[in-house]
């Protein structure tokens, strides 16, 4: 049985198609669409990502009929292929993900980048002040067969992602390393992610939590040790204002003693 939005959706590509026929607009392979009826099929897109219940069919139809992929939703401006890499996360409060829905999800939105959706346009935050794309999102929720898309479709693995409030940017690489996930470094690095950009820097990310192995790694692909950051600190020198600080964790302070033993036995200073 189909669900409410899928219902709503076939229900709006059939209407959108008889005004077609009746007004005489060329549909999917792309002249020219009545404006009200573009409308009107990039509003059923928007709905059909913004439910938490992936419909792979009537994307599929939404499109076809020319629903934009580019199309935009909500006070945030955000992509209807932003939204699609958010809704692919299906976890939740104390609830695993559910693989299942998450390569629904992902079929959705390679449809939408398959119809030329942009994957290297950002959007706004909540406070309307970061601008992140939506590779960076994908690599942030761990959402790997939904980065290998991206890159597939030409997103721009080297883009710096800005948080406005602080003027610094951040890589996607960047976010790997702050979340240790070096399967998801190992992709993007492949990807040709450079990996000594960024404010931040992926060494000290990776440092900052103490992620020895992801470390590593950085080194191996030819990480500079003595990278600086935004505040002009290496690695090391921001490993050890962190163990310094008034009130490191037990289990913080054991971690980043290992990371400043290991940095300086790597040629960190």
């Amino acid at each position: 049985m189909k669900s409410q939005p899928a219902i709503f959706a076939l229900l709006l590509v059939a209407s959108c198609r008889a005004q077609t026929d009746r007004l005489g607009a060329v549909s999917p392979a792309g002249q020219q669409v009545q404006p009200a009826i573009t409308e009107s099929l990039d509003a059923g897109l928007r709905q059909l990502v913004s439910s938490l219940s992936p419909d792979i069919e009537s994307c599929r139809s939404l499109l076809r009929s020319g629903a934009n992929p580019n199309c935009r939703s909500g006070p945030l401006d955000r992509s209807v292929l932003l939204l699609a890499v958010l809704r692919a996360d299906t976890s939740g409060k104390g609830r695993p993900r559910d693989e299942k829905k998450t390569q629904q999800w992902a079929e959705i939105i390679s449809l939408l980048l398959e119809a030329g959706a942009n994957p290297n346009r950002e959007y706004k935050d909540i406070d309307g002040c970061a601008d992140w794309q939506p590779l960076a999102v994908a690599v942030a929720h761990d959402l790997k067969s939904v980065v290998e898309l991206l890159l597939q479709h030409r997103a721009d693995v080297n883009h710096v992602n800005h948080n406005n409030h602080y003027n610094l940017g951040i890589t996607a690489l960047e976010v790997a390393a702050r979340d240790g996930n070096v399967a998801m470094m190992k992709l993007l690095v492949k990807a040709g992610a450079n990996v000594n950009l960024g404010d931040y820097k992926p060494m000290h990310l990776a440092a900052r939590g103490g992620y020895i192995e992801a470390m590593e790694y950085l080194l191996s692909c030819k990480a500079d040790p003595n990278a600086m950051n935004e505040h002009g600190q290496t690695p090391l020198g921001y490993a050890e204002e962190l163990y310094n600080a008034r009130f490191p964790g037990e289990d913080q302070a054991r971690q980043l003693k290992k990371t400043m033993e290991f940095l300086r036995s790597n040629g960190g200073r």
